[in-house]
């Protein structure tokens, strides 16, 4: 899971681009954990999509981006992987700064991620919808 987003209410990304949410926004002596807006979240994944495309080492780039490593690691592995596909990540990011503006349900939000990556994953690999009723035994078979 990447958490993107701190709050009372906490919005997080999954490593299948699906939105979650939970209330656990402190941490155990009730300090606020590191907290990111949307820009400033925006702004840290271009950096380091950036770094990446440089002769930076891996380590080189979790050091400057320490604190980002330290609350996001399974984001920021993500984002290290070379086939990291950056239009699907932006699409996301869009997507949680329209639900922390309130643009977008966080329900609508979720449901039409899940349904892109459907589309783009899952249904290219589906055999073709055929017009024959599916086979097995129909009402009415006296066999």
């Amino acid at each position: 899971m990447y958490t993107i987003y701190h709050t009372k209410h906490t919005t997080s990304l999954t490593s299948k681009g699906r939105m979650s949410e939970n209330s656990s926004a402190t941490s155990a002596n009730n300090q606020p954990k590191y907290q990111t807006t949307h820009k400033t979240l925006r702004q840290e994944v271009n950096a380091i999509l950036k770094s990446c495309k440089t002769d930076a080492t891996r380590d080189s780039i979790r050091d400057a981006h320490a604190e980002f490593v330290k609350q996001y690691p399974k984001f920021f592995e993500k984002l290290m992987d070379p086939a990291v596909d950056e239009t699907q990540m932006n699409y996301i990011i869009g997507m949680y700064e329209k639900v922390q503006q309130q643009k977008r349900t966080f329900d609508g939000a979720s449901k039409e991620i899940g349904q892109k990556m459907f589309d783009q994953y899952v249904k290219p690999g589906l055999p073709p919808p055929s017009d024959k009723p599916p086979g097995g035994i129909q009402f009415g078979d006296s066999k």
